[in-house]
């Protein structure tokens, strides 16, 4: 009971700490063109930009082969101003444009692969909803609000021009999961630590969510973590432990009642592809989803047309997990896939291991160093679906490994943001920190070209 105790009381404090829960409003309405405005980049128009950023986080998605959109969501919107936020629409070919929409909050957005449309989720306060931006007609419009009413929608996701996939869950389990707590000590468990110790664990704490804690690091924050835990338990009156208890299901259940829903948007129906899960992946002929069971981390294939024709795909789940081909089936994930939160992995380890399938077992078949030396020891790698990049973010700046000639290239001095690139790799934009505030840029790796595309 002791260890169980401890266990909830820290994905509690994980929880809480890491969402950081804001108030805040939207104020479009379905079918509404007034709450989207267009307007051509001016000098005035993008300082107030460059103002807004400073305040906000960023989102980048592609619109097509060589435009970009970003959208800005404020960190601290006051719903009494009811103003409009940019999503700005750019490109290297031609003049940048915004457009205004009148909302104070986005959690998650998508473009659709012909690029006329963008979906946005907004769920920080009601209506949680899901909203679809129309750019030739310039219009705005809720979808399938009798599905997502009364749920907290997540990620969204373009299965292609004419569908789009959601994730959702019950409104009531996720106020559940955000209800404040009166006592300190649940969210700054380090003020239980007294001297050194105190000290020593701020700054660990300042590591981990930078992503920055060596391995012998970690070690250490988890003993000083743990003897948090041990004090806050002493602390504890039985009617906050049932308090801790309750949060913990209502986290446990609002994780494994997640919903995944497929959209026709020319009709406006919609269907439950899964309950308790997450997509993964999407078969090359969009007609099977791949869906991560989060009670048995296996991974599912679900029909897109008829949901209950489902089965057990894999047995597994790894992050990064890529699915290239099912005659014969084809996996590959990048290493580290499940490593510690927070740890720092040094960049020349990383690997992908891929596997292939055979009768019941899944066989080893090559392993590819995606790492590399050359990369700053802080620099955390991702790699594009097509495989032939791979992409080494740092504080110390933006590289780019070519797998086939295997050089090593500097693209910025700076750290990248907001990173995001193209289907198969080739492009990729992304925002970086100026003393003007950000700059969005574009990077073509096969043309070697680097643009600013804002300011």
């Amino acid at each position: 009971m002791r260890e169980s105790l401890k266990n909830k009381v820290m994905v509690f404090f994980m929880l809480t700490v890491s969402m950081g829960v804001v108030i805040l409003l939207l104020t479009g309405m379905d079918n509404d063109s007034s709450a989207l405005k267009e307007e051509a980049l001016t000098s005035s128009t993008v300082k107030y930009i460059q103002n807004f950023f400073k305040k906000a986080t960023l989102y980048i998605d592609f619109l097509n082969e060589s435009t970009i959109v970003v959208a800005a969501t404020e960190w601290e919107a006051n719903e009494e101003e009811n103003k409009f936020i940019p999503f700005l629409i750019l490109s290297p070919d031609k003049p940048g444009k915004v457009l205004w929409l009148k909302a104070s909050w986005i959690n998650s957005i998508s473009a659709s692969p012909d690029g006329k449309r963008i979906a946005y989720s907004v769920n920080c306060i009601h209506p949680f909803a899901v909203w679809l931006i129309d750019l030739q007609e310039k219009r705005v419009s809720q979808v399938a609000p009798d599905i997502t009413q009364g749920k907290f929608p997540g990620a969204v996701f373009f299965l292609d021009d004419k569908h789009l996939v959601l994730e959702l869950m019950e409104k009531r389990l996720w106020k559940e999961v955000i209800k404040p707590s009166d006592n300190i000590y649940l969210h700054q468990p380090e003020l239980l630590l007294k001297g050194k110790e105190r000290e020593r664990f701020k700054k660990l704490n300042d590591l981990f969510w930078q992503h920055k804690l060596t391995p012998q690091q970690a070690k250490e924050y988890a003993v000083l973590y743990a003897k948090c835990l041990k004090e806050l338990e002493k602390k504890l009156k039985p009617e906050e432990k049932k308090e801790v208890e309750e949060q913990s299901k209502a986290i446990t259940q609002a994780i494994t009642g997640r919903e995944v829903y497929i959209i026709d948007l020319e009709t406006g129906e919609g269907k439950e592809l899964y309950k308790g899960g997450e997509l993964v992946d999407v078969s090359q002929d969009k007609k099977w989803a791949y869906v991560r069971d989060m009670r048995t981390e296996h991974i599912f294939k679900v029909s897109m047309e008829k949901p209950e024709i489902k089965e057990d795909f894999l047995p597994f789940y790894y992050t990064g997990l890529r699915i290239k081909s099912e005659e014969p089936l084809q996996i590959g994930f990048p290493y580290p896939s499940l490593f510690q939160i927070g740890v720092l992995i040094p960049p020349s380890t990383y690997k992908c291991y891929c596997y292939e399938k055979n009768k019941d077992r899944f066989v080893l078949k090559k392993t590819i160093n995606i790492g590399d030396k050359r990369f700053p020891s802080d620099a955390r790698l991702y790699v594009p679906a097509g495989g032939s990049y791979v992409f080494a973010t740092s504080d110390k700046g933006f590289y780019l490994k070519e797998m086939k000639k295997g050089t090593v290239k500097k693209i910025d001095n700076a750290l990248p943001l907001s990173l995001c690139w193209n289907e198969d790799g080739t492009k990729v934009a992304y925002a970086k920190e100026s003393k003007n505030g950000y700059e969005i840029w574009f990077y073509d790796i096969i043309k070697g070209r680097k643009q600013r595309l804002f300011p």
